[in-house]
């Protein structure tokens, strides 16, 4: 199912209910305040779990960034990763798991918090309400300008910031609390990081609920230059020569970092442009942003595979 990047749907809401249910996640999951009655709960719990499994990763270091009683902390620490929780109020959830529980202000958490450290980031409108007062066009709602630019610096290469978000509908600016995803955007790639695909603005039959605001759900890369993701490995190609093949099992619309890079006039491979090999049906493709082009998988990559690409800067002899 493909929720990242777009916002909830109306037809959302039945697809989730039914998640929900078929997972007994309400039972297993049990909140004090019967939260998961609330039909925007459980969506963006939902949606949060679905964005994570895209991108998901064995030996992931995963940080949730106003946790609250919320269960999706537990729910990805029960699969097995490495989950710290951190939240301003005390931690009031029955249920327990593996995942540590921190109380503290989350900017002040990721700031103090070492660089290039953590592979994911996860925000189940959280960060939206980190709002100081105040704002401008360029800065419509400051808590989400600072979590931005913390979350980048902390960030691995190739880490991921995934987020679903009550929002402003209309398609100009809103200073304050919600905003508009364009905003969210804008602020995002500002602070260096980058969609995993192209976001669909359509507020077409879009889901709304209090005060008539909006749900969009996002995920963040940052794409600083790493020679080769830790899931990529090169070896022996029946194609020839060498090639990039998958560790693990390798989501579809993956980032898998950059391929080559435009200076002065002309193109630059990367390890990762050089060693992929051409297929005329590939499984990946090149995306061009800025002057740097990356690779992104198209369709799902089974562990032991081989990644290709259709050569367009050549001719293939």
């Amino acid at each position: 199912m493909d929720v990242e990047n777009r916002l909830v749907l109306s037809s959302d809401v039945e697809i989730f209910r039914k998640y929900k249910d078929d997972r007994n996640l309400e039972g297993l999951y049990p909140h004090p305040c019967g939260t998961w009655g609330n039909v925007d709960a459980f969506i963006k719990w939902g949606v949060s779990m679905e964005m994570f499994d895209k991108i998901k990763q064995p030996g992931m270091k995963v940080v949730d960034l106003g946790a609250g009683d919320g269960p999706v902390a537990h729910m990805v620490s029960n699969m097995g990763y490495d989950v710290v929780g951190v939240d301003v109020k005390k931690y009031d959830f029955k249920y327990q798991s593996l995942a540590v529980m921190v109380t503290k202000d989350a900017i002040e958490f990721v700031r103090d918090y070492e660089d290039n450290s953590v592979d994911v980031f996860m925000d189940g409108c959280a960060v939206t309400h980190f709002n100081d007062r105040g704002g401008d066009e360029e800065t419509p709602n400051k808590g989400w300008r600072s979590i931005l630019e913390a979350v980048y610096k902390v960030l691995k290469p190739g880490g991921y910031f995934i987020c679903t978000s009550d929002i402003e509908c209309g398609e100009k600016t809103a200073i304050g609390e919600f905003i508009t995803p364009e905003d969210i955007i804008r602020m995002a790639k500002e602070s260096g990081l980058v969609l995993t695909s192209e976001f669909n603005y359509s507020r077409d039959d879009r889901f709304s609920h209090s005060r008539n605001l909006g749900v969009a759900n996002f995920i963040f890369t940052k794409t600083g230059y790493k020679a080769l993701h830790n899931f990529l490995c090169i070896q022996d190609s029946d194609v020839g020569g060498q090639g990039v093949f998958a560790k693990v099992d390798i989501p579809k619309d993956t980032i898998l970092g950059v391929s080559h890079v435009k200076m002065d006039g002309e193109i630059h491979r990367t390890p990762l442009g050089g060693f992929i090999n051409h297929c005329d049906s590939p499984n990946c493709i090149k995306l061009l942003e800025d002057n740097k082009y990356y690779i992104k998988t198209i369709k799902k990559i089974g562990w032991g595979n081989e990644l290709f690409l259709k050569y367009s800067f050549y001719e293939v002899k």
